[in-house]
């Protein structure tokens, strides 16, 4: 195995060779930090698309095979999310072990699933990090020096929504909250209603609809919603507003004015005096960028051994804040974010119709 620390490329395996796997390639032969060693998909159809897609022979049908053939240094975990646990299970028995998995989003649908991810990592000394790769935006810095020097004054409050379901793009949404206020900013208690079913094959399984108010420790409260029926963010492109994922947006309303950033538009500053000033980045090569980034200074942290904005203690965060928000609207009252649900609590919620 490379060494980072020497400088040599960190050899990298992802499991899971559908969209997400082959976007994963895609960055990792963006940068010099990594090299893509091999990959693995139980199914065959899955392999030869991302064979066609990526520059890589070293195909697996089973994660085994993989660990043992190229022993990679850090472990890509883009499966859906049902099969992330079985394949974590299978890289913490792995010899030699690898320093660190990077999982999507969300990277467990039970907090007993996440208690079980989190635990047998720790016990074998494997880094555990979650792909929240949208705080690796290039405006997100200007947004955040803006909040945090005050710009615009206090904040008053925030209102946040995608046009995808809880569970896909819940934890992106509650951690891009967190990344804009230097996560600083803590959800304390969630009051929320949830509704219908998602029941689209590529996506996480969970409530279509969820809407709700949030306290923090700042004061302000966040107000959000998740499904389709939440606004449309206006954008330039018509393109990327065709694009449910792209709606995805916050805005901070501030004692001076309004302060926001969304996917399909960038970022933008309005004042009381009704000037409005827009900063145009959005789009697939974006996120292309976006995850570049994430993956250059994930390495350089697992180099030097310092925290990176994506590892488990921060995104355990927004993960709280999906499953509070559904304990609460399952049982219609204010849930505090270390009050998480059961299983048989969030199967009632997912099952409900």
């Amino acid at each position: 195995m490379s060494d980072p620390v020497r400088g040599g490329p960190l050899p990298s395996a992802i499991v899971g060779c559908g969209p997400r796997g082959i976007e994963h390639a895609a960055a990792i032969a963006a940068t010099t930090a990594l090299e893509l060693a091999g990959a693995a998909d139980p199914n065959e159809r899955a392999r030869g698309q991302f064979q066609s897609s990526v520059s890589c022979d070293a195909l697996f049908a089973s994660v085994d095979e993989l660990l043992a053939a190229v022993r990679p240094g850090l472990v890509h975990v883009a499966t859906g999310p049902r099969d992330r646990w079985s394949v974590i299970e299978r890289v913490v028995r792995a010899e030699p072990r690898p320093l660190a998995v990077l999982v999507e989003k969300p990277f467990a649908l039970f907090p007993g699933e996440a208690r079980l991810i989190e635990e047998a990592c720790r016990r074998a000394g494997i880094g555990l990090y979650v792909n929240h790769q949208m705080r690796f935006h290039r405006l997100i810095p200007d947004v955040r020096r803006r909040l945090d020097n005050g710009e615009l004054g206090e904040t008053v409050l925030v209102r946040a929504s995608t046009r995808y379901n809880l569970l896909e793009q819940g934890t992106h949404l509650f951690d891009l909250v967190s990344a804009m206020f230097s996560d600083r900013v803590r959800l304390q208690a969630v009051f929320a209603q949830v509704g219908g079913r998602d029941e689209r094959e590529r996506v996480a399984p969970g409530p279509a609809y969820a809407a709700g108010v949030a306290t923090t420790n700042a004061g302000w409260r966040l107000y959000f919603e998740c499904g389709p029926n939440a606004i449309a963010w206006p954008g330039p492109g018509d393109t990327v507003n065709d694009d449910p994922s792209s709606h995805l947006g916050i805005e901070a309303i501030c004692e001076g004015g309004i302060l926001g950033f969304s996917l399909n538009r960038g970022s933008w500053v309005s004042t009381l005096d009704g000037t409005t000033r827009d900063e145009l980045v959005y789009g697939p090569s974006e996120y292309h960028a976006a995850q570049v980034r994430l993956l250059e200074s994930l390495v350089r942290a697992l180099s030097d051994g310092s925290e990176h904005e994506s590892g488990i203690d921060r995104a355990r965060h927004s993960f709280d804040a999906v499953m509070a928000t559904q304990r609460s609207g399952l049982h219609r009252r204010w849930n505090p974010l270390d009050k998480l649900p059961t299983d048989r609590e969030l199967e009632a919620v997912q099952g409900a119709g």
